[in-house]
């Protein structure tokens, strides 16, 4: 008598299979499913189609259960259009398809980042009535809009669902949640979450912790208060997440000293603060100037068994390059591959800024060369930097190309973008009336047209250095007339 109960091992599978198939007559689909979903559980989803196929060649019946397996594989090995083939199969077999058969379709789809065909094809089911929405597939599409950042759609489906008889779960009460904290909306968060008590579903610490970000994100501190208390009183503990986004908020808000405290407190709740905790606190320290204590804490993490990010590297660089202390970057800098740590686009920003903030241009270009080699991208903040350091040794040809490049790689200017380089022309006196002939003014002429397209106005200091020049040539007033309105002249 063959035993399926306790099949946990892919091995004893196989085998319990092999048997299967020898025995004369078979076994039922049923036994057969049983182990089909087993592998499943196991994760070995190639597998199990395999085993389908040899079930289907040893003629052993199939069911609608037996297709809704392979549906499921199909999908979680991110090859939903096979199980839309399967599906179709299924159909013309004459079964009929349930709506756990659709949560895996759906499911598959947003495994492969196809959020909006997930939405469409949710979007025909109802509007063809082909299933009635269950509490699984409600959960699916809520996580699943959640990751792929489509917050609103997560949340509007969910005010049309609340509305009807189904009740979520805490994990889809949790994720709406998210997505409201997220965009900032925490008032609508907190309501949400007074009416899912009011339903009799029980929040839990996943269910609190957007909420605590969300009102730290706002400094509203009384409220953070009054929600840890309340969580106290339904003995929902705090989980290390949630003392790392206190720690952080404290952080952000000037109050490293504070934050430094509460590991104490974490401490005596057996809550051991990790990498992320620490990295906060550098970052702390950093923002308010005391490099000592930051770079302390940074040297303290291996005797606590910890290793240092790439976040705890670019907080201690920043820091040290705003206090002009840029040999310590350095240091920190090239210390960071010898971790085994990949520099990111953040890292070489911010050396390449106190590099050139230094007057150090040569060795922040070589820096930027080696930044292209290892295919880091530059993003608009590097950009405007590159911009300034070209600009401040009159290469301003240079600085035109690289907004060429700029603007072919994808990145849009900004109105700082345009500002450094006009200041630039003025200050660098390239609008001097003897390089009227090297059409100087038409670059300027060009540039204040695309700024006026792209909707921006120009800064004040632009404004007044144009102002400036215009007065000392006596002439080209035709660029002043050309400025977008700046709401403070």
């Amino acid at each position: 008598m063959l035993s399926l109960s306790h099949t946990n091992n892919l091995d004893h599978a196989l085998r319990l299979f092999d048997e299967m198939l020898r025995m004369s007559p078979l076994p039922g689909v049923v036994a057969f499913n049983k182990l089909l979903r087993a592998v499943v559980k196991m994760e070995h989803y190639s597998v199990a189609l395999s085993m389908f196929g040899e079930m289907r060649e040893s003629r052993v019946p199939a069911d609608d259960y037996s297709f809704n397996i392979v549906i499921k594989c199909y999908s979680l090995m991110k090859r939903v259009d096979f199980g839309f083939a399967i599906l179709v199969s299924f159909v013309k077999l004459g079964w009929k398809p349930v709506a756990a058969t659709f949560t895996s379709l759906i499911s598959g789809l947003f495994l492969e980042d196809r959020a909006p065909e997930a939405l469409a094809f949710f979007k025909q089911l109802m509007s063809k009535e082909l299933c009635e929405l269950d509490k699984n597939m409600f959960h699916v599409l809520i996580h699943g809009f959640r990751k792929a950042g489509h917050s609103r759609l997560c949340h509007d489906l969910f005010r049309i669902v609340e509305t009807g008889s189904l009740i979520p779960d805490v994990s889809t009460y949790s994720s709406v949640i998210h997505c409201l904290c997220k965009d900032g909306m925490v008032d609508d968060a907190l309501q949400l979450l007074s009416s899912m008590i009011e339903k009799g579903v029980s929040p839990n610490v996943i269910t609190y912790n957007p909420i605590i970000w969300g009102l730290c994100r706002f400094g509203r501190w009384k409220e953070v208060k009054s929600l840890l208390m309340e969580m106290a009183t339904q003995k929902i503990y705090m989980n290390l997440f949630s003392w790392n986004i206190i720690v952080d908020a404290l952080c952000k808000e000037g109050m490293a000293n504070a934050a430094l405290d509460l590991l104490d407190t974490m401490k005596r709740r057996n809550i051991r603060p990790d990498v992320i905790t620490y990295g906060s606190l550098i970052g702390g320290y950093c923002v308010l100037g005391d490099m000592n204590e930051a770079r302390r804490i940074f040297d303290s993490l291996n005797e606590k068994g910890l290793k240092p990010n790439i976040f705890c590297y670019d907080c201690l660089i920043d820091g040290y390059c705003k206090k002009a202390m840029i040999d310590e970057a350095w240091s920190l800098f090239l210390d960071v591959t010898s971790r085994g740590l990949k520099h990111t686009t953040f890292t070489y920003t911010t050396m390449l800024l106190g590099l050139f903030k230094q007057g150090r241009f040569a060795a922040g270009w070589k820096l930027f060369d080696e930044m292209q080699s290892r295919k880091v991208p530059p993003n608009l903040y590097t950009y405007n930097i590159l911009l300034g350091g070209l600009c401040k040794t009159q290469r301003i040809d240079q600085a035109f190309a690289l907004l060429h490049v700029m603007k072919e790689t994808g990145v849009r200017p900004d109105l700082p973008t345009y500002g450094t380089i006009i200041n630039g022309l003025c200050k660098n006196g390239k609008l001097g009336m003897g390089l009227l002939m090297n059409n100087e003014h038409f670059k300027v002429k060009t540039l204040l047209e695309e700024m006026t397209l792209m909707g921006f106005s120009a800064d004040l200091t632009t404004v007044l250095m144009l102002v400036d020049k215009t007065q000392e040539e006596g002439r080209e007033n035709y660029l002043l007339d050309m400025l977008p309105e700046h709401p403070h002249l």
